[in-house]
């Protein structure tokens, strides 16, 4: 099968059901208060272009700084919220012994996690679940949330649900970590487009991503466009985050119960400066 017809068939199913966003009035929509844009967003060809290829250096050291601000000993039971595939918990399971539960709405992600757990034989359970209801049956010793998995609702209730979450799955004195925007860098010049070539079963073609704040309703949009690698096809999908700057996700915790706040810039510990490629939020749910 060609590459175009192989591009086609994958997307083909889903291509219906994208969105491509335009500008409305603020005054004349409601906030969103649903997600399903995520479902449609977050898919394999997602995962292989941005869960799978983190360089490895990158990944070694947020497996550090994991451990080391989470407090993670071997024999802990950590929760990953929005899990992916497990790029982060299946080798923090591997490095520290502990346990994983990780949660994530995408039944392909968890799929492939557990199926990598096992083959490692790793101590580890990966679920298929909306992690804005998702609770651990049992208490975690710490949890984190990666990649800018949250904040994806224009209304703040609904996106503090996830934090509430990983806040109610945490034992007293558990640590939990937020990787967030930037989003006084993205004021600057933090938004600008990247393009990425894939190669794999589903065919070849250029990843488009660019982001945009939108000032009237508070959000970054992204639009990734997909070409196939003969430009016979082509598609657009969408999704957006919240434009939360540093005190705003830290009064979204406290509101929660969270306690004793530490920010970052990155996985290296520097401090958090308006130029830091992150916005790392390190709390406590207290004793």
């Amino acid at each position: 099968m060609r590459s175009g017809d192989r591009f086609l068939k994958f997307w083909g199913t889903l291509a219906e059901t994208w969105i491509v966003q335009e500008s409305r009035s603020p005054m004349l929509e409601q906030p969103v208060t649903d997600t399903e844009w995520c479902c449609e967003f977050y898919d394999e060809i997602y995962s292989d272009l941005y869960l799978s290829q983190s360089p490895n250096e990158d990944l070694a050291s947020t497996l550090g700084f994991l451990e080391e601000v989470l407090h993670i000993v071997p024999g802990d039971t950590v929760f990953d919220q929005c899990c992916g595939i497990g790029r982060i918990s299946i080798p923090l399971a591997s490095r520290r012994r502990c346990r994983i539960i990780g949660v994530d709405q995408s039944a392909a992600y968890v799929e492939q996690a557990q199926s990598l757990s096992q083959e490692m034989n790793l101590v580890s359970s990966f679920v298929q679940a909306d992690a804005y209801a998702f609770v651990t049956e049992e208490p975690c010793d710490a949890a984190f949330n990666w990649y800018a998995s949250c904040g994806n609702n224009r209304d703040d209730r609904v996106n503090r649900q996830m934090f509430e979450r990983a806040y109610e799955s945490l034992r007293p004195g558990g640590w939990f970590a937020c990787d967030y925007l930037n989003v006084p860098r993205l004021f600057g010049d933090g938004c600008k487009s990247v393009e990425l070539h894939h190669e794999g079963p589903q065919g070849n073609f250029t990843a488009h991503w660019q982001s945009t704040p939108v000032f009237e309703t508070g959000m970054l949009q992204v639009e990734v466009t997909l070409t196939s690698v003969d430009g016979s096809q082509r598609i657009t999908k969408t999704g957006e985050s919240r434009l939360y700057m540093p005190h705003e996700l830290i009064g979204l915790l406290s509101q929660c119960g969270f306690s004793s706040f530490r920010l970052y810039g990155s996985s290296s510990r520097a401090p958090l400066t308006s130029d830091s490629g992150h916005c790392i939020v390190v709390c406590k749910k207290p004793e």
